[in-house]
Order: structure tokens, then C-alpha cells, then sequence
């Protein structure tokens, strides 16, 4: 079993920070269940002054789909180490929600930007 951590989107007002963070936590719980993923111990644990939503889990396709499509999911990692010395590495990530940048719309002008 791997650490995982994910980072969510950035949020400016203070007083919503601990909101999402707990709705995130909520969220992979969840998840988990529903999929049978098996995230375990699952917290919020600070990098860089930075914080992230941590947990162990077998990285697999299935593991990665479910991370992947997160609400609140920003970018996910491999953690590596504890303290001073963790260390991130990227998962990648396949999220239903984005189209392929092959797409056009109904004129014919490419979605690319």
C-alpha cells in the first residue's frame, strides 16, 4: 500500500479553507466505499506549509479513477517520507469531466486555445 495526498483547487476566503477540506476528507470516504477502493486512514496532513488530504491505497486503475474525478481534486501524488523529509511524485490523472482537445464545436473552430 502506497501515501497518497491530493492537493485541492485554491480557495481565497479563510473561512471556507477548513469547509472544503473536510467535504474533500468526506468526499474520498465516500468514494472509497462506493467504489471499494479501500483508502485507508485518511487526514489532512500539512507539506511546505501547505495543506494536503493524505491516505494509503493500493495504486491501481480503478484507485486512480476514483481520485481522478474528485470534486475537489486539484493535482495528486505519491508521497514519499514523512516530515521534513516527504518527497511528492505526480499521479496521473484521467478526469471524466475534461474533453479531448481533438473536440470542435458545431462551427467548426477548435476548442484549443
Amino acid at each position: 500500500m502506497d501515501r497518497l495526498c491530493f492537493s485541492r483547487a485554491p480557495v481565497g476566503q479563510s473561512r471556507l479553507r477548513s469547509r472544503r477540506r473536510a467535504s474533500a476528507v468526506s468526499e474520498l470516504q465516500a468514494l472509497s466505499a462506493l467504489a471499494a477502493c479501500g483508502f485507508a486512514d485518511v487526514a489532512i496532513e500539512n507539506l511546505g506549509g501547505v495543506p494536503y488530504v493524505s491516505f494509503d491505497a493500493t495504486v491501481d486503475r480503478d484507485a486512480l479513477a476514483v481520485l481522478s474525478n474528485l470534486s475537489s481534486l486539484y493535482a495528486a501524488f505519491r508521497l514519499y517520507g514523512r516530515g521534513d523529509d516527504a518527497h511528492l511524485v505526480p499521479l496521473p490523472l484521467a478526469r471524466l469531466d475534461r474533453w479531448d482537445t481533438d473536440l470542435t464545436l458545431r462551427d467548426g473552430a477548435s476548442t484549443s486555445m
